[in-house]
C-alpha cells in the first residue's frame, strides 16, 4: 500500500443514524437540490416505495431489484436476452457455467440497465424465464469457511460510474452491467466480487479529475453511503444507494458470486463526518467502525477486505504504508467478532491485504483470507503452498495475480501466468488457496492509467462529456488485448474442469 492519503485531523461526533444520500436524476443537482433530498426519508427498502411526504404508499410491495427491473424496463416478466444467447462462453464439460464471452467490456456497460438484468437473467434462466424476479435470492451456499478457497476479484465500482461532466454517479449500476462478463464460481469453491468503494471518500466525493480524491481515504458519515452510488431516478422513482447496493447484491448471488466491499483501518484514513478524526482508542469510534462495517453486510455483502491488515497490533511495522495507527490485535479480533455476532452470519469472509505467515495469528483474530506476496510465477510452488497450509480450513493466504498498487507494469503473459496459478495451483479441491486479482487481470485498462491510479484519482476518459465516451475509452480495445481477454476466458473454462478430490 504506498502513496495513499495525507493526515486529516479534528472531532467530531458519531452519528448513528440511517445513510443520508445526495440524490442525482438524470445530471447533477445544485447544492440546494442535494440538501433537500439528503433531509428526505428513506422509507423501507424491501417495503413500500420512497415518496417525500414521509408516509407509505399503498403499492405492491417489491424487492428493490424487483422494482429497480420494473422501472428500468417497465415489465414485470423477465425477457430472455438475445444478444447475451449470440455471446455465449461455456466452461469445459460444464454447459452450466456460461458467461458473455468475445466482448469488449463498453459493449456490456453502454447497455441498456434493463438489457443488463435480462442478460443475467438468460444467463441463469436460459429460455425458461420464471413471471418475475424472485423476491428472495439468497448468497450460493459454499459453507461457512468458503472465503478460504475464494478468487477474490476487485472491481473499481467508481471507474464503472456514469461521468456527467465534472460529477460521477451511478457507479454500483455500472457493476451490475458487468456482472454478465465475469465468470461464474467453481462448483467447489467461489468467484467473490470486491468492490472497491462503498463509503466516501474523504476528498472529491462524486467528483472526477479534481486531483485529490482518493479512495483510501473515507468518512463513516451517518454509515452513509459513496455519492459515487448516489441517488439515480430510474423510470418513475428515485432509488438510494441502499436500493442499488441490495439489487447488486442480489444479481451477483444470482450469477453465483459471493460478494465484499474494501474498508480501511489506519486511522488518519478515516474521517467521522466532515471533521471528525478518527482514534482507535475511542471506544465510540471503534462503536461507529463496526456499526458501517455491518451496515455493509446488513446490504447483502458477504465479505469485507480490509487494507494494511497485517498490520493490525504494530506487525512488521517497518513495511506498513498506511498513515496513522491500526488496531491493536484484540481489537480486531473484537471487531470481527461483533460483526459475525450482530449480523447473525457465521459465514462472513474477512480477508486483508498480506496477511501471510503466521496462520494462527490469522485464524484467532477471526480472519478467513489473505493476499499473499508469494510467487504466482510458479503453479508448482503455489501448489506446494497449498498442500503446507491443508491443515487449517479456517484461514489460507494465496497468491495475488495483481493489487489495488499495481501500476500496470507487469506484461498480459505474466498476468496470464498467474492467473493459471491461483485457478490451478492445488491437487485437491479442499487444499485450494483463495486469490486475488483486479478487473485490469481480466478487461485491460486504457494505456494512460492502472488499477492504482484509479485508486488515487476518479478519472473520466470521455472525450465528448457524454458517459458513452467514458465507457468507450475506459478499458483498452487493441488485437492485443482481445487476444489476452479470450485467453483470460480459457482459463477460467479449462479451471471448472479441474476438480480433482
Amino acid at each position: 500500500m504506498i502513496n495513499k492519503v495525507s493526515s486529516v485531523s479534528g472531532l467530531n461526533n458519531v452519528a448513528k443514524t440511517n445513510f443520508s444520500f445526495n440524490v442525482k436524476q438524470n445530471a447533477p443537482l445544485t447544492c440546494s437540490q442535494n440538501m433537500h433530498f439528503a433531509s428526505l426519508p428513506l422509507g423501507n427498502i424491501y417495503g413500500a416505495k420512497i415518496n417525500f411526504s414521509g408516509k407509505r404508499s399503498t403499492c405492491v410491495k417489491r424487492t428493490p431489484t424487483q422494482e429497480l427491473y420494473l422501472q428500468a424496463s417497465k415489465r414485470v416478466k423477465p425477457k430472455v436476452d438475445k444478444w447475451t444467447l449470440e455471446h455465449l462462453y461455456y466452461g469445459v464439460n460444464h454447459p452450466e457455467k456460461k458467461w458473455i464471452g468475445g466482448v469488449e467490456p463498453k459493449e456490456l456497460l453502454n447497455r441498456s440497465l434493463a438489457d443488463s438484468i435480462n442478460s443475467i437473467l438468460t444467463l441463469q434462466y436460459g429460455e425458461n424465464m420464471p413471471n418475475k424476479i424472485p423476491s428472495n435470492i439468497k448468497t450460493p451456499n459454499y459453507g461457512n469457511n468458503w472465503g478460504r478457497h475464494a478468487n477474490y476479484i476487485e472491481i473499481n465500482n467508481r471507474a464503472l460510474g456514469e461521468m456527467h461532466g465534472d460529477r460521477t454517479n451511478s457507479s454500483i449500476l455500472g457493476a451490475i452491467k458487468l456482472l454478465p462478463l465475469i465468470p461464474p464460481s467453481h462448483d467447489k469453491w467461489a468467484n467473490c466480487l470486491l468492490i472497491s468503494q462503498l463509503y466516501p471518500n474523504i476528498w472529491g466525493d462524486g467528483w472526477n479529475n479534481n486531483g485529490e480524491n482518493s479512495i483510501y481515504g473515507i468518512k463513516l458519515e451517518f454509515e452513509r453511503a459513496s455519492d459515487n452510488i448516489g441517488w439515480v431516478k430510474i423510470g418513475n422513482k428515485v432509488f438510494t444507494p441502499e436500493e442499488q447496493i441490495k439489487a447488486f447484491n442480489d444479481l451477483a448471488h444470482l450469477r453465483g458470486f459471493k460478494t465484499s466491499f474494501r474498508m480501511l483501518i489506519s486511522e488518519d484514513q478515516i474521517k467521522l463526518g466532515d471533521s471528525g478524526q478518527f482514534r482507535w482508542n475511542n471506544p465510540d469510534h471503534v462503536e461507529a467502525f463496526i456499526i458501517a462495517c455491518c451496515k455493509g453486510i446488513e446490504l447483502g455483502f458477504d465479505g469485507i477486505f480490509f487494507d494494511s491488515l497485517k498490520h493490525v497490533g504494530g506487525y512488521d511495522w517497518g513495511h506498513y504504508a498506511g498513515v496513522g495507527a491500526v488496531p491493536s490485535y484484540d481489537q480486531m479480533a473484537y471487531i470481527l467478532a461483533e460483526i459475525r455476532k450482530r449480523t447473525g452470519r457465521s459465514d462472513i469472509s474477512f480477508s486483508g491485504e498480506k496477511a501471510e505467515g503466521d496462520s494462527m495469528r490469522y485464524k484467532n483474530m477471526g480472519v478467513t483470507a489473505g493476499a499473499s506476496q508469494m510467487s504466482a510465477n510458479s503453479v508448482d510452488e503455489v501448489k506446494n503452498s497449498a498442500h503446507s497450509q491443508a491443515w487449517c480450513q479456517d484461514f489460507a493466504w494465496g497468491p495475488v495475480v495483481s493489487d489495488d498498487n499495481d501500476e500496470g507494469m507487469i506484461c498480459y503473459s505474466d498476468r496470464l501466468n498467474k492467473i493459471n496459478s491461483s485457478l490451478f495451483g492445488y491437487d485437491n479441491t479442499k487444499e485450494k488457496l483463495p486469490s486475488f486479482m483486479q478487473m485490469h487481470d481480466l478487461f485491460p485498462l486504457n494505456y494512460s492509467t492502472n488499477t492504482h491510479d484509479l485508486m488515487m484519482e476518479n478519472r473520466n476518459f470521455s472525450t465528448d462529456g457524454t458517459p458513452k465516451s467514458h465507457y468507450d475509452n475506459l478499458f483498452a480495445s487493441g488485437a492485443v488485448e482481445k487476444k489476452y481477454r479470450n485467453q483470460v476466458g480459457e482459463k477460467f473454462a479449462w479451471a471448472y474442469n479441474h476438480n480433482p478430490d
